[in-house]
């Protein structure tokens, strides 16, 4: 080892203080240069490292390297300052750790230089301690060595570094340089500063309407340098030149700043007819000249949509990263600047303190760490505001794609509001896997998953998850356990299930849940206390607070609302469904304990007593009615419906009620109080009974009244079978208070009878004949008089009509003589009456006019009088008109006719006239009617055959007076026999005349 000492090195300082003075141009004179060189000896050293590079070999199937003869210089402190010395220092064979990073250095050691491995990075101070090599080995072969040469960092160190920065780093932005755009499209880049190499320049706000400023043009073959003074917002810059964009498309505007003058601008157009997102997608046209890679710096772009004043997006190259145009010299890349002031975009390895990063390609890893006292942290920063803008750290693998196969923790921006990424919003985190599945956990037996939120103190957490799989959920009240425990059982809530019980397949949900389950299985609680106390039961589902509460040892009960059946202790096969229901017995307050196969369905649904089995009730408030029974509703229940066919006894009903068996209603149906019955309801309604059997009973419908005391009373219908003809039987019989009487062959008493062919059969008789076949008396009543019909007598083919009394006869009809009689009996003639009026005449009066009005009548000596309304002859009367009062009729007076036809042409009214005879066969006479007739129905006049005086209906004439109050009546007389010279005429006399009007 060579050892050469030298003087101290010449401080930055010294200098300062006008020991050397430095000239304006930035370089030292020919004259101080030698002076220095010569007060250090002949060398000038001003930084430490290696001179002289030694050799590395890797010591294949050994696992060691050998390091040559190295030439270093190195400081005696650690702090640069002192002296600084050259030595030639030999390496040496060094063993190497599988797996491992080691440093190969020379130290200074205190003056007794030496090369040394290390595996501590911060023992490395680059003063006098300087690296030489950083090495690794994974297997003993030669693929698996890697050594990273740190170069010769003694010699030359300044002028490197310059080289470096002006290759990697054309300019490089401090501050400033920001670009913005007003209303009237007017470009600014304010002011800043940036560094060409060593050397810092600073710039003034540059204008485009006041300052330098083109739009450079490709025309298809060359760039076109045309002065601008606006931002192009209506343009994009195809192969052959600008072409106008589509209306609603973005045109891109790329902005640069010329480094050789103070305010010149220079703008490049995008190259395509972008939407919005090709827009921010663009990347600058690949073919810009050279020179804006050596001569000027990005500074960025803005995104607007065509013809608008305000941009869609302003993006500065220090917080936007873009495509750069394609240069041949690395040194005129651009566009690589970032971060933030006062930062370059090269990645640090090494601070003063501690290594921060380090990448080893065989070990196959990125290494982020360092030692310090405070937290160390990988910051991925995006500090753009736009609505999709995020930063993300992604790891992604072999087959992975942009949108495929990655897991991706991050965080949104600010003002964040992506559609397609709605479930998380602005300034949230996230970490989600793509494709796989996302699997989150501890590695240690003993430690546990915990999920905290709204700070970071151990109050703050929420969740954990024990390796047991137990889950605590936090809340304001009370955690939230969820655990799994014995043999596959799920607990949720607080003391939820039994954690030493040995059942499987249970599932409690609510605090106290199952907590007291031993050996129970396949059972489901919901719900606070839910089948609290059950010990060994089975098939249990208690879904509500408090339901199945007291169960013990029931088994394959099912308890659904608030406190439903919570009261069975050991009832079996139970269920409950509403709050309380089948919690108590009929009195509402004692508990409902035990009972099998019951079902309650409905809130408040009660058991008539405990022990019951079978007994179903649904209903709120409804109150069973023992073993093997079902009742539905309470009894204040108003009505119940039941819609579509309803079947009893029978599974296959075929209409709305079908019954198979026997159907009784103890009261009678009306609209009292405390009356119940059956009613039926419909357009076509209809009660069907079928009888299977079609003996002597056949079907029937009993209705009975079963008073509070006494026998009850039966009417019975049926439909009797073929052994009394197929016909229809109405019967009365009664039984004992508790009897319920059916159809029966003695005891009763036969009412009516009708048959298949129509004969109806009363009083009995089962074999009618007839239509009415009555053995027995018939009566009819009405509300004036009530005669009776009964035999005349027996064996006598006759019908006697008496009145009430049923003696004194009315009428008597002789149906073997065709005879009749009235007022007696057995009349001798077809026709006799007996007996007579007041006055002493027998009349035939006419009741619809007037009761005191005879139609016909005899008097004492025999002679038959025809009156009325019929004629005037004798003392007939006619009603007048004018006044309604009954008179004997004159001429030309306007009377009610007798012949009203029925009603069907209205009134008909009635006047007498007197004409003169009239020798014409055939003639004409005209009648002064004095009114207009509607329609004329006759004319009765006397016509003169033979010398005898007829009456004969002349059919009705027209009228023919100018006032069609006169009605020419025509002779037209048939079926009279006319001899020789006989005239006919009218004779002289009254006529008439019937008219409506």
């Amino acid at each position: 080892m060579s050892y050469k000492k030298y003087p101290p090195a010449i401080k930055q300082s010294t200098i300062a203080k006008g020991t050397v003075v430095v000239p304006a141009t930035g370089q030292f004179s020919q004259e101080v240069t030698s002076k220095l060189t010569e007060m250090a000896g002949g060398n000038l050293f001003i930084s430490s490292g290696t001179i002289v590079k030694p050799t590395l070999t890797y010591n294949t199937g050994e696992g060691t390297v050998t390091l040559g003869v190295g030439k270093y210089r190195l400081f005696h402190t650690e702090d640069f300052t002192g002296n600084i010395t050259e030595h030639d220092l030999d390496g040496g064979t060094f063993s190497l750790v599988e797996g491992y990073t080691r440093y190969l250095v020379a130290n200074y050691n205190n003056g007794s230089p030496i090369v040394q491995l290390i595996s501590d990075l911060s023992v490395i101070d680059f003063s006098s301690v300087t690296p030489i090599y950083t090495i690794s080995r994974f297997g003993d072969l030669q693929s698996g060595f890697s050594a990273i040469d740190w170069g010769e960092t003694g010699s030359g160190l300044s002028s490197k570094l310059l080289v470096r920065i002006i290759k990697t780093q054309r300019f490089a932005r401090q501050e400033g340089l920001s670009i913005s755009m007003d209303t009237s499209l007017n470009l600014t880049i304010s002011a800043g500063k940036v560094w060409n190499g060593v050397y810092l320049k600073s710039f003034e706000d540059a204008i485009s309407n006041v300052d330098e400023c083109f739009l450079r043009v490709w025309n298809g073959t060359s760039w076109d340098r045309n002065p601008a003074t606006t931002v192009n917002n209506t343009q994009y810059n195809s192969e052959a030149g600008l072409v106008n964009l589509t209306d609603g498309n973005y045109a891109v505007v790329w902005i640069y700043r010329d480094m050789g003058t103070d305010k010149r601008i220079h703008m490049f157009q995008g190259t395509g007819d972008y939407d919005l997102n090709e827009a921010k997608a663009s990347q600058v046209p690949s073919n810009i000249p050279a020179v804006f890679g050596t001569d000027t710096l990005q500074v960025g772009r803005i995104i607007i949509q065509k013809s608008s004043t305000t941009p869609t997006q302003i993006d500065n190259a220090w917080d936007s990263t873009f495509t750069p145009s394609a240069v041949s010299s690395h040194g005129e890349l651009t566009g690589l600047s970032g971060g933030h002031d006062g930062t370059y975009d090269h990645l640090p390895i090494y601070n003063e303190d501690d290594p921060i990063l380090m990448v080893d390609k065989f070990n196959n890893y990125v290494r982020a760490g360092g030692n310090r006292n405070d937290y160390v942290q990988l910051d991925v920063k995006n500090t753009n505001n736009g609505t999709s803008a995020s930063a993300d750290l992604v790891a992604s693998n072999d087959i992975s794609t942009e949108n495929s196969n990655y897991v991706d923790l991050g965080i949104n921006g600010s003002m964040y509001s992506d559609p397609d990424f709605s479930i998380a919003g602005a300034n949230d985190a996230y970490l989600y896997s793509s494709d796989g599945n996302l699997t989150v956990g501890t590695k240690a037996a003993n430690k546990d998953v915990v999920i905290h939120a709204g700070g970071t103190l151990l109050t703050d957490e929420c969740a954990r998850v024990k390796p047991s799989g137990e889950t605590i959920i936090k809340g304001n009240v009370q955690s939230l356990n969820l655990r799994e425990h014995g043999n596959v059982n799920v607990a949720v809530g607080s003391t939820a299930g039994n954690t030493t019980g040995t059942g499987i397949h249970n599932v409690s949900i609510g605090a106290n849940a199952s907590n007291n389950l031993t050996t129970g299985a396949n059972s489901v609680a919901v719900g606070t206390s839910a089948n609290r106390s059950s010990t060994t039961a089975t098939g249990i589902v208690a879904i509500g607070p408090n339901s199945l509460r007291a169960n013990v040892n029931g088994n394959f009960n099912i308890g659904i609302g608030e406190s439903a059946l919570r009261g069975n202790v050991s009832g079996q096969h139970i269920i409950g469904v509403g709050t309380n229901a089948g919690r108590y017995l009929a009195n509402g307050t004692t508990a409902r304990e035990t009972g099998d196969n019951g079902v309650y369905l409905g809130r408040e649904t009660r058991a008539s007593a405990n022990n019951t089995t079978r007994e179903v009730v649904i209903g709120a408030n409804a109150i069973g009615n023992g073993s093997d029974s079902v009742t539905i509703g309470a009894t204040t229940n108003a009505k119940t419906i039941i819609n579509g066919n309803t079947g009893i006894k029978t599974d296959d009903p075929q209409a709305t009620l079908h019954m198979v068996g026997s159907v009784v209603s103890n009261k009678h149906l009306d609209t009292q109080a405390q009356q119940t019955g059956f009613v039926m309801e419909g357009k076509e309604g209809r009660f069907q009974v079928i009888a299977d059997d079609s003996g002597s009973g056949g079907a029937g419908l009993q209705l009975t009244n079963a008073p509070s005391s006494g026998n009850n009373a039966h009417w019975h219908i049926n439909h009797v079978g073929v052994t009394l003809g197929d016909g229809l039987l109405f019967r009365h019989s009664t039984s004992n208070a508790t009897g319920l009487d059916t159809y029966t062959t003695s005891g009763f008493v036969n009412a009516m009878y009708l048959r298949e062919n129509g004969n109806a059969g009363f009083g009995g008789n089962l074999t009618p004949s007839h239509t009415v076949d009555v053995d027995g008396t018939m009566r009819v009543t009405t509300s004036v008089r009530t005669p009776v019909i009964r035999p005349l007598a027996d064996g006598v083919s006759a019908i006697n009509i008496t009145k009430v009394n049923g003696t004194t006869s009315v009428m008597s009809i002789d149906t073997t003589n065709n005879r009749v009689a009235i007022n007696t009996i057995n009349p001798a003639s077809p026709l006799v009456t007996k007996g007579t009026t007041t006055d002493g005449t027998t009349k035939i009066v006419d009741l619809l006019n007037s009761a005191d009005t005879s139609v016909m009548s005899v008097d004492t000596a025999g002679n038959t009088i025809v009156s009325g309304e019929v004629t005037t002859v004798a003392t007939g009367k006619l009603k007048r008109v004018s006044d309604g009062v009954w008179v004997t009729a004159t001429n030309t007076v306007e009377y009610f006719s007798p012949n009203q036809h029925g009603g069907i042409h209205g009134t008909v009214y009635r006047k007498y006239f007197s004409v003169a005879a009239n020798g014409s066969l055939g003639g004409t006479t005209t009648i002064a009617l004095g009114v207009t007739p509607v329609q004329v129905f006759g004319v009765w006049g006397s016509v003169n055959e033979h010398g005898a005086t007829r009456k004969y209906l002349i059919p009705t004439g027209n009228a023919s007076s100018t006032d069609n109050k006169s009605i020419n009546a025509n002779v037209v007389v048939s079926n009279l026999n006319l001899v020789g010279n006989d005239n006919l005429r009218w004779g002289s006399g009254i006529c008439w005349i019937d008219y409506t009007r």
